[in-house]
């Protein structure tokens, strides 16, 4: 099953004289305008800025007639769990990469809890938790020694497992590098443990070199195709990724391999947003218009995919 399209948050942050947009791009594979920008819906205003968004109605209400998922809100940054019953939830930190949870207390009142930095909290129980650590990378000629992962998107999954992974030994099963600050042709190295630097290759697609950090991300409803954009904010995208603002920004699938782990690029599908009518412009979050499946890790410059449970 293919879902035949996604709603995508266009933030301009390019200098152009534009008001920011929602796209609807076509996922399906069997259609003419696959992989393209079937419409735009421009906000009334210059500078009413698009970021996040979610739908006016959860997926656990999906026995409900009358709870249809008709309207997209803008915005929300907050991830519930989808059953109805648990008072829970997570919200992202970047630039400490952790996760933060909250919950609702035995009083009735609201608290959180999160773990030591570049840690990322996910819940197995109400009364057990545990954390995988985002290794910050050893780096020279940056700005700091070391570059931390800096999470800023997760998936919850719709039986709210949390991940798919041995709850008792998490571990990282699969990578892909799309870009980011340590490429090849870059002033930036990153340092292994016996003191050697090293650099990662830039990939191309349909003979376009990739450009930015993975930024956001989508899983299908299958689990099988992992959507990625990668322009964080026009400040950001500015100071770290100049080209991204200059030659606007772009979406790419990853292929997901569930039954063994690991993660691919798919060589047919790209989005370049930097051929828009209006001029480049810089891609941010995406949103079907059916609910997440899995949950999935976000670094700097990898991806992480956790592993399913038995």
């Amino acid at each position: 099953m293919f879902q035949r399209s996604f709603y995508k948050i266009k933030p301009k942050g390019t200098g152009t004289e534009k008001p920011n947009y929602l796209a609807i791009v076509d996922i399906d594979p069997n259609s003419q305008t696959y992989s393209k920008v079937i419409h735009r819906l421009p906000m009334p205003h210059i500078g009413d800025e698009l970021h996040h968004s979610g739908w006016n109605v959860c997926s656990s209400c999906y026995g409900d007639a009358s709870a249809s998922r008709r309207y997209l809100v803008l915005p929300s940054l907050i991830r519930f769990l989808h059953d109805p019953s648990k008072d829970t939830g997570f919200v992202g930190c970047a630039l400490t990469s952790n996760m933060v949870r909250f919950f609702k207390t035995p009083e009735a009142s609201w608290s959180h809890e999160a773990p030591y930095p570049f840690r990322i909290l996910m819940m197995l129980s109400s009364t057990s938790q545990i954390a995988i650590s985002v290794k910050p990378l050893k780096v020279k000629n940056w700005i700091l020694p070391e570059m931390p992962g800096l999470m800023t998107d997760f998936l919850i999954s719709l039986d709210d497992r949390y991940l798919y992974m041995d709850p008792k030994n998490p571990g990282l099963i699969g990578q892909v590098w799309v870009e980011g600050l340590i490429q090849k042709g870059s002033s930036v190295l990153a340092e292994a443990d016996d003191g050697t630097t090293y650099q990662v290759d830039v990939p191309e697609i349909k003979g376009k070199r990739l450009r930015g950090g993975p930024q956001m991300i989508q899983l299908n409803l299958d689990g099988k195709r992992l959507y990625v954009t990668n322009s964080l904010c026009g400040q950001w995208d500015h100071q770290f990724y100049p080209d991204v603002v200059k030659k606007g920004s772009h979406i790419l699938q990853i292929d997901v391999n569930t039954e063994k782990g690991g993660l691919a690029i798919n060589q047919n599908f790209f989005v370049d947003f930097g051929s828009e009518p209006d001029g480049p412009s810089i891609a941010h979050e995406m949103r079907y218009p059916g609910p997440y499946t899995m949950l999935i890790i976000r670094g700097e410059q990898r991806i992480y995919r956790s592993a399913r449970p038995d």
